[in-house]
């Protein structure tokens, strides 16, 4: 007799998780404002995530005859080495792609995208055991939850940033805790397996290290508190865990001091001191500074004032955001601060439902363990205010999205309403992802006929045509220049590659910077639309925007996205051809304004 096929909701959910997040980060496939100080909402191909540029120049480098132990690469021609780091991702792809035989450049994006899988995957695990362990829709709303999550997007697909082993302490806990809590041998091969995981990550980078370890502590905390452990109990395992993630730790330096010494030929002790010093107790403004409101903490030094104003921040950065079709604002954002508060309220809720009681004291130490770096590193808190909030995605945010689908779960009350809302989730999915690609490429009547509208302005001034009248709109362009006026790490952000990555990926571009501001009193601010036009026709151009605290001074309002950032291929501009940028009214389209030039 042939064996019945039997469906396993609980892999079948696994699956589907991970599909859809890979879906969302990977193409932006819902067309999610992708990351945190930037945005970009079309749906992508190709990302290859923060800071990657790194790596591509290491399997440049690698693709050339380099070492085949040497660190990330900042510059193959000058054989400038990234010596912060170990670089184990960038070895394991060099050496891989060799022995593949693949060109750098395309197995670059094979490799991105089997990042990004994996970190979906990650992710998915966490939720279908939360859903196996708390009922199916507390994992469908966690999910569908964690999918338009800017930082996501920007991380996710990372060559440098690996986040499945990010993630992977946490998870790892998360998912075999509750199995091993009876068995003194079991316990054991969890901390070898999590100080593993721990030493594979900081071979590919030390940051975060704190909150990777923490957030295992978080982890181990929930398992804890539902088998009814007595807290001396807890602290000993917690001590013990976060010794095998410092072995791991303290492994990874000896095999990056090895190879500074043996490898690259400096002194290996004083790079590490020095790079160490810099990301904690040394000059605070080594790199640049933002502006905040000056009455925040007006009774602190300034010595203090600024990193407490940058830590305050990051609760204001978007944890999700709508997707860009949905409004016509440019962005709607919910910030780490409201989701905080949501956790916190829905915790309170299921405080006495066991076992999701465990969630609220297991999630403020993942929020304790985000925060642990930025206070440990305070200097990196303060220069990279647009990659640290990954540090609450690794351990918090999941929990956090785990206990509002215990709170939707538990308001649904029964079984049949539970399967509803399941289904109501899978197909608003479906639904949301039809609409936002049908929407990426389609341009309203009001949109194409602004752009005629401009080709014809730019036609009649040739002719020595009138002038426009007055517009609510100004605009400005502050800058042009080509790719090496960008920091490669931008470029890579932006969609591009520096010159120096492997052939193949790189093309000749043309960045304007700038802003636009719609000064009109109607309604909510709307950001306005940026056209770039090359001899009287309107192009296609990438346009990356951001907002800036001078800028929403001078609107009198936040003004979010007044700030652009566009690139035009250099096959657009023949000869030297200058582009013309023009701002667009998204109150009225029917006023448009040239921007003026530097």
């Amino acid at each position: 007799m042939t064996p019945r096929l039997r469906f396993n909701p609980f892999r079948g959910r696994l699956i589907l998780y991970t599909l859809l997040l890979f879906a969302s980060w990977n193409f932006n496939l819902f067309r999610i404002p992708s990351g945190v100080i930037w945005y970009q909402t079309e749906p992508r191909t190709g990302y290859f995530g923060s800071d990657s540029y790194l790596v591509l120049n290491r399997l440049a480098y690698g693709e050339r005859g380099g070492s085949n132990w040497s660190p990330l690469v900042v510059d193959c021609e000058k054989e400038q080495f990234y010596t912060s780091q170990f670089g184990l991702q960038g070895i394991v792809l060099s050496g891989l792609q060799s022995a593949l035989g693949v060109a750098p450049g395309r197995f670059a994006i094979v490799a991105a995208a089997a990042f990004c899988f994996s970190t979906a995957f990650v992710f998915a695990a966490v939720f279908a055991v939360g859903g196996r362990r708390f009922g199916p829709l507390v994992g469908d709303v966690a999910a569908v939850l964690a999918t338009p999550s800017p930082i996501m997007l920007q991380f996710a697909p990372s060559l440098y940033w690996a986040t499945f082993l990010l993630a992977g302490p946490f998870a790892l806990i998360w998912i075999f805790g509750d199995r091993v809590s009876g068995s003194a041998r079991g316990w054991r091969w969890l901390q070898v397996a999590f100080g593993t995981v721990v030493f594979a990550k900081c071979l590919c980078g030390y940051e975060y290290v704190t909150t990777v370890v923490g957030g295992g502590v978080a982890a181990l905390w929930y398992h804890q508190h539902i088998a009814g452990v007595p807290i001396v109990r807890r602290w000993r395992a917690a001590v013990a865990l976060i010794a095998g993630g410092l072995v791991g730790f303290g492994l990874a330096v000896a095999c990056h001091l090895a190879q500074l010494e043996f490898a690259v030929g400096i002194d290996a002790v004083e790079t590490v001191r020095g790079r160490a010093e810099a990301r904690t107790v040394g000059d605070w403004r080594m790199e640049f500074r933002r502006e905040f409101p000056a009455d925040r903490f007006p009774f602190l030094s300034e010595r203090f004032a600024y990193p407490a104003n940058c830590f305050v921040d990051y609760f204001r950065q978007a944890s999700v955001a709508s997707p860009a079709g949905w409004s016509r604002k440019f962005t709607r954002r919910l910030p780490l601060w409201g989701l905080v508060l949501g956790a916190l309220a829905s915790a309170i809720a299921i405080r006495r439902q066991r076992p999701a009681s465990g969630l609220l004291g297991s999630g403020f130490l993942a929020l304790a363990a985000g925060a642990s770096w930025q206070l440990i590193a305070i200097n990196h808190m303060c220069t990279q205010s647009n990659l640290n909030l990954i540090v609450y995605h690794l351990g918090f945010v999941p929990l956090a999205l785990l206990a509002i689908g215990c709170a939707v779960s538990a308001a649904c009350r029964r079984d049949g309403i539970r399967k509803a809302v399941s289904a109501a989730l899978a197909i608003g999915a479906i639904v949301a992802a039809d609409y936002s690609l049908r929407t990426a490429d389609r341009r309203s009547p009001e949109t194409s006929d602004a752009d005629r509208a401009i080709e014809e302005f730019i036609q009649s001034q040739s002719l020595g045509g009138s002038t426009l009248g007055p517009s609510p709109v100004q605009c400005r362009v502050s800058g042009i220049g080509d790719e090496s006026s960008l920091h490669p790490s931008l470029l890579v952000e932006f969609g591009w590659v520096p010159k120096t990555a492997p052939e193949g990926l790189s093309e000749p571009v043309v960045f304007l910077e700038g802003w636009a501001i719609d000064f009109s009193e109607a309604g909510e601010y709307r950001t306005p639309r940026i056209v770039v036009a090359v001899n009287g026709r309107v192009v296609p151009a990438w346009v990356a925007r951001y907002g800036r605290p001078d800028l929403d001074r001078v609107a009198g309002r936040s003004a979010p996205g007044s700030a652009f950032l566009i690139a035009i291929s250099k096959r657009l501009l023949p000869d030297g051809t200058k582009p013309s940028v023009f701002a667009i009214s998204a109150h009225d389209p029917r006023h448009f304004t040239p921007a003026s030039n530097p």
